[in-house]
Formats: C-alpha cells, sequence, structure tokens
C-alpha cells in the first residue's frame, strides 16, 4: 500500500504549484517508498527469494538519495561518487552472480547498462548513451542464449 501511496505522491508532485509544495510531496513519497520497502524484503527472506531480494535491496541507495534532494531541494549537488556507487553496485551484483555462472548474473548488467544510459542521455552524451543501449541488447541476447541452453538441457 506504502508503494502505491509513494507514486501517487510523486504524480501530486509533479502537479505541485510551489517548490515548497513539490519539496514536501516528494519527502513523504520517498519516506513512503523507504518505509514500503521493508515488508517486501522481509516477504522475499522468507520466500527465499534472493534476486528480486537484491533487486529492491539494490535501489535503497537510490531511494535515499531521492529523501536527500527533497529535503535539499532540486538543485542541490550531488556527490560525483554517489553516481560511481550506484553503477558500481549494479556491475558487482552481475559481475559476483556471472562469476559463479548464475542467469541472474546478466540482471546486475542489465540494470548497469539501463541506468547508464540514462544518466549518459541526461547528460547528452548521445554516443555513450547509444554504446550502452548496445551493450544492453548484447546482454540480453546472451541471457536468452543461456536460458535457452538451460531449458534444452532439463
Amino acid at each position: 500500500m506504502l508503494f502505491l501511496i509513494s507514486k501517487a505522491l510523486f504524480w501530486s508532485s509533479e502537479r505541485a504549484s510551489t517548490e515548497v509544495l513539490w519539496r514536501r510531496r516528494r519527502m513523504w513519497a520517498w519516506s513512503c517508498y523507504l518505509i514500503g520497502i521493508t515488508p517486501w524484503l522481509i516477504i522475499f527472506w522468507q520466500n527465499h527469494n534472493w534476486i528480486a531480494m537484491g533487486i529492491e535491496i539494490s535501489g535503497i541507495p537510490s531511494l535515499v538519495l531521492g529523501l536527500f534532494l527533497a529535503i535539499k531541494g532540486r538543485k542541490s549537488n550531488i556527490p560525483r561518487w554517489f553516481d560511481s556507487l550506484a553503477l558500481a553496485l549494479g556491475f558487482l551484483y552481475g559481475t559476483y552472480r556471472l562469476a559463479k555462472d548464475q542467469i541472474d548474473g546478466y540482471y546486475g548488467y542489465m540494470v548497469m547498462n539501463v541506468a547508464n544510459a540514462c544518466l549518459m542521455g541526461i547528460q547528452d552524451k548521445d554516443l555513450l548513451m547509444a554504446q550502452q543501449i548496445v551493450s544492453f541488447l548484447i546482454v540480453c541476447a546472451a541471457y536468452l542464449t543461456k536460458r535457452n541452453k538451460q531449458k534444452n538441457v532439463k
């Protein structure tokens, strides 16, 4: 329920008439999201759904960043290391799981490529964004190939 409320608050913040109202709604939205993620993590833990749990956990730094920016305002400077950390976590997860020959490692790479493409697009670096999109497609192809091989073995 808190996830739904947070999404409604995000939508409401986009229609805010003042910066103060935008910030207040954003603070509530990010707070609901952070509180709402906890029950999901518990559910995933209890059901041994490590992939879903890992994906949700990997988003927490961005949720904290969203709350930080809502508190400080849109114009706040984000430490450069935060961008690197967010990308590194996706890369670390993917690399670790691929090293263990686990198909879900490709998800980490997919997340990293999409996040990188978005960052490059935001920075108007179209060539680098295109490179990330191509990388994403190659990773998807590798994932599908491995998945099909696994299906054929069973």
